[in-house]
């Protein structure tokens, strides 16, 4: 919420204040919409990284040579891309959870810049007629 003082200043002036007043209320919904991305993005890490993609498959002895080495390097392939597949998932758990904290750090320094910037202009501006935008 800002405070604009009408009292005093050319139209000019009046109207440069109203401007940064639309700025600033663009700036805080921005950093509201980073920061809820962000927790977006650190909630879908913990979900890629809760499921589970692959299961251990074991090796199997059969009477015939033949039939034993393919069961064998089928259970082994499938046990690679297992292991792929686990790496790949920690990779983007970490890409989703870093991403997603440095969102909130980032647009939460903002908004909370912003926030202070206005109550620092709301101090300021407590005298004479004042008109309360809300954009």
């Amino acid at each position: 919420m800002k405070w604009l003082d009408m009292t005093s200043g050319t139209m000019s002036d009046q109207a440069t204040n109203i401007k940064k007043v639309g700025e600033t209320m663009k700036e805080k919904y921005f950093s509201i919409a980073g920061i809820i991305v962000g927790l977006i993005s650190v909630i879908l890490s913990f979900v890629v990284k809760s499921q589970n993609y692959s299961n251990y498959e074991y090796s199997s002895s059969y009477g015939g040579d033949a039939y034993t080495g393919i069961q064998n390097a089928a259970a082994s392939t499938a046990n690679n891309v297992g292991y792929l597949i686990n790496a790949v998932t920690w990779g983007f758990f970490a890409i989703l959870f870093v991403f997603g904290l440095a969102c909130i750090v980032y647009f939460g320094s903002k908004f909370l810049v912003s926030m202070e910037g206005e109550a620092g202009s709301e101090k300021k501006n407590n005298s004479g007629i004042s008109l309360f935008s809300a954009r």
